[in-house]
């Protein structure tokens, strides 16, 4: 279990990158890893307002975006019904359909075989925190029955630490056109070269519309201003 000293680590952070860091460091300390967390906001409980802290493997952040994979994630559509913390080998059966089990199942290709999903209800609508159990399936079972608690409680941790530094951030601002081409082609997975040749631009300037899109959209890297630019519906993988 995690101390209150280590949980308040969190508190201390002073950016989004500082709180990806120090979430994956204490998920690692009971077991776990690839912590993700974001907001599901609004009517339709979409992801909105730069709230993705993203630690996925870069290649299934890819893969799950360019085959459309957040629209039919069971985890996320569990998840945004709220609730008591979950494993993933806990999905009831009548949310599984045959593209659900192709999504988990290839999710496992990348050591992603079982974790924790925690929802934390919210104004407008609810938070969520993913970690993936570590190790072999031994191992796995152990974490997820002894570390249940120890998961709520990181995210609650890094829910509280989000909302602080969201709040501190402001609006971002819009993405300006190039910007958002340029985006659109990095979440199809496009590379800096192969997107300044579809848009006629260069490399250099694709890399600084990118840079400016990850500064507005508080994104630490590449994959992480993808996953967000389509989770907010500002580009889309169609």
């Amino acid at each position: 279990m995690l101390t209150l000293d280590q949980l308040q680590i969190l508190d201390r952070c002073t950016s989004i990158a500082d709180v990806r860091r120090v979430t994956a460091q204490l998920a690692a300390e009971i077991g776990f890893t690839f912590p993700t967390y974001a907001m599901c906001l609004g009517p339709a409980l979409r992801v909105q307002e730069s709230t993705l802290v993203v630690n996925f493997p870069e290649g299934w952040a890819n893969h799950y975006l360019n085959h459309g994979y957040d629209r039919i994630d069971p985890v996320v559509g569990m998840a945004k019904r709220g609730g008591a913390p979950f494993a993933i080998s806990e999905l009831p059966a009548d949310i599984l359909g045959e593209d659900q089990r192709r999504l988990l199942n290839e999710a496992r290709d990348f050591a992603m075989h079982d974790g924790i999903i925690v929802p934390i209800r919210m104004a407008g609508g609810v938070a969520v925190l993913s970690c993936v159990a570590d190790g072999g399936a031994r191992q796995r079972r152990e974490v997820i029955e002894h570390q249940r608690a120890g998961v709520a409680l990181l995210a609650l941790a890094v829910h509280n630490a989000c909302r602080r530094l969201f709040a501190e951030s402001g609006d971002p601002g819009p993405l300006t056109p190039r910007e958002r081409d340029c985006v659109h082609w990095l979440a199809r997975g496009k590379e800096t070269g192969m997107i300044g040749e579809i848009l006629g631009i260069s490399g250099y300037t694709v890399a600084q519309h990118l840079k400016s899109a990850m500064r507005k959209l508080g994104c630490a890297n590449r994959i992480e201003l993808a996953v967000r630019a389509v989770h907010m519906g500002i580009v889309s993988v169609d």
